[in-house]
């Protein structure tokens, strides 16, 4: 009895090695590559939207960082200042929610510049980086053209029924070929909330 005991003891560590052997064998290496293939079924594109929009983001970052340097670069040594960073924090701080945004992006790299030029550092408020965190790439835009000029003609349109009403057409209508009415529409409207612009709709226009 005592001799089959210690024989069954001396083949313990031989069935743990087997064991250990058969866990990387061929079946549990099926099993592992089959588990591969359905995780990569499930969430590969996922991982791989992942790691591309990463990249993107590093890549923007870069951009704005080399766009940064460039604007700073300009500003004649006289004239440059210390950075204020109840301006500079908000700004690099709200930033990095829209690095991707090409045309928000540069206005916080512009209000970073005139905040560290002299001539400019005393119109830069904080409240700035809130509004621009507001504006939506086709805001910036239409923000941009509206600027252009110095007054622009804006018009609500309505269509008279039969029945003698009026139906809205459209509202605060300009002649902006860039992009539709309604395009224009929503970004006036969101850009004189922000206090942007101002439409005046008692003056006539000639």
């Amino acid at each position: 009895m005592e001799e089959n005991k210690n024989e069954l003891i001396n083949l313990i560590p031989e069935a743990v090695d087997n064991a250990a052997k058969n866990l990387s064998g061929p079946i549990t290496k099926s099993i592992g590559t089959t588990l591969d293939d359905i995780w990569y079924l499930v969430f590969g594109k996922i991982s791989q939207n992942a790691n591309m929009r990463k990249l993107k983001y590093a890549s923007e970052l870069q951009k704005f960082e080399e766009e940064l340097k460039e604007k700073v670069s300009g500003i004649p040594e006289e004239k440059l200042v210390e950075p204020d960073m109840q301006i500079i924090g908000p700004i690099l701080d709200a930033s990095k929610y829209c690095i991707e945004k090409v045309d928000i992006r540069q206005m916080f790299s512009t209000l970073i510049e005139s905040s560290l030029n002299i001539d400019y550092c005393e119109y830069v408020h904080p409240s700035y980086v809130e509004i621009i965190k507001q504006m939506s790439p086709l805001d910036a835009r239409i923000f941009k053209i509206i600027m252009s000029v110095s007054r622009r003609p804006i018009i609500s349109i309505e269509i008279q029924e039969l029945s003698g009403g009026l139906v809205p057409f459209c509202r605060n209508c300009s002649r902006i070929t860039e992009y539709t009415i309604a395009q224009c529409t929503v970004s006036f409207e969101s850009l004189s909330r922000l206090g942007l612009i101002d439409i005046d709709r008692d003056s006539l226009y000639s």
